[in-house]
């Protein structure tokens, strides 16, 4: 399939065409034929084609780009619970303790650019600023729901991690990712796709051993997109 970018004016035509993995220019004044074309530099690809597919008139990539969902944790307000984590006065960052469970929720709405069905994929950025080594456990809990749907019991995922070695007491706090098991959304296949999060350390449980505070920096959710948004408002 051949993929085209056209630019017109009054006084020529010219444009480039993508096809087999050459990508060729090409030029022509009004009423004339175009010239041969003449291939652009070896091995260069075209950036953001699109084709439009489907009757909902949405503009999709020929290959889906992967892209985060992002939850920063300075915007993250916690619920106001007992089980609150701490903020770090220096940056704002969310501080969970060592021998309790803190807990965050979060609330988002799939974007319209998203391959609807495709599975998502969590994960935390934390750090640490000490010399304390050991395991964490934490815990993702989510349940989704599209438009008139009804949300679930949580779906909970809870896993221990490893927390990098060395000291980083001095000289700048790690930056580490912790991934979780990717959430299978076959059956969800609509532009208005809600879900809601939750997120915490459980520092008491037995196998929750680092001694010391884990910073999140950041939850995201991986996903792939394939569009730039929806034809319809709430169909693709």
């Amino acid at each position: 399939m051949a993929y085209t970018n056209y630019v017109c004016n009054t006084t020529h035509y010219s444009g480039r065409l993508y096809q087999a993995g050459h990508l060729y220019s090409f030029q022509s004044s009004p009423g004339a034929n175009f010239t041969a074309l003449t291939e652009d530099a070896p091995n260069r690809k075209l950036v953001w084609l699109y084709e439009e597919t489907g009757a909902d008139g949405t503009i999709r990539f020929p290959t889906p780009q992967w892209d985060d969902m992002t939850f920063p944790a300075t915007g993250i307000n916690p619920p106001g619970a007992v089980s609150d984590p701490s903020r770090d006065t220096s940056d704002g960052n969310l501080v969970f303790a060592a021998a309790a469970t803190n807990l965050i929720a979060i609330t988002h709405l799939s974007p319209h650019s998203w391959v609807l069905g495709s599975e998502w994929r969590p994960h935390v950025h934390v750090s640490k600023e000490d010399a304390n080594e050991g395991d964490v456990v934490l815990k993702f809990e989510y349940s989704i729901a599209v438009k008139d749907g009804r949300f679930p019991a949580y779906t909970v995922d809870q896993q221990t991690f490893t927390m990098p070695t060395g000291d980083f007491s001095t000289g700048g706090e790690s930056h580490t990712i912790f991934s979780f098991d990717p959430i299978d959304m076959s059956s969800y296949t609509s532009a208005a796709t809600a879900a809601k999060f939750r997120f915490s350390r459980i520092g008491g449980d037995a196998a929750d051993d680092y001694a010391g505070t884990l910073k999140l920096l950041e939850f995201d959710v991986h996903i792939q997109n394939d569009s730039l948004g929806s034809g319809q408002e709430f169909i693709k």
